[in-house]
């Protein structure tokens, strides 16, 4: 089984403490990772993991094009960016650019945990075969169907 892990790069202090507050219980761990191009990087090695960056008015362009680099390559990965008072009025931005959510105050993160988790339990199932797939749609089972051939 892979580990539920949240990649965290800020630079104010702000975010750690609030997101492993909401997380706590939940078996997600947050992990911090000095350097948004580090964040990234540990992002690619942990493709189970999710990435949830501060977007400050100094990194704010360097993310997005880290983050645009890491949509090209892995389009199924998952980011949030967190912003602060600066940066608030670009969330339109990440949106478009293909983040999975966008929080601008630490204080207000039950949905986002909710988010964390939902992603993470959808990770950990695999996805069905086309034979499972059918087979979990039509209202009979298969070994009833051969026990009547």
């Amino acid at each position: 089984m892979t580990i539920a892990r949240v990649i965290l790069s800020e630079s104010s202090g702000r975010w750690a403490f609030a997101l492993r507050s909401v997380l706590a219980n939940s078996g997600v761990v947050v992990t911090e990772v000095a350097g948004l191009k580090n964040a990234f990087r540990r992002l690619r090695d942990d493709s189970h993991a999710l990435l949830a960056f501060e977007a400050t008015e100094a990194c704010a362009e360097g993310g997005l094009e880290l983050l645009h680099a890491n949509r090209m390559r892995d389009p199924g990965s998952g980011v949030i960016v967190l912003l602060d008072t600066l940066t608030a009025p670009s969330e339109s931005v990440w949106h478009e650019a293909g983040v999975i959510a966008v929080a601008a105050s630490p204080r207000h993160l039950a949905a986002m945990a909710r988010l964390i988790r939902r992603y993470f339990d959808t990770r950990d199932t695999p996805p069905l075969t086309f034979r499972e797939a059918v087979w979990q749609r039509i209202p009979w089972s298969e070994s009833e169907l051969k026990s009547k051939i």
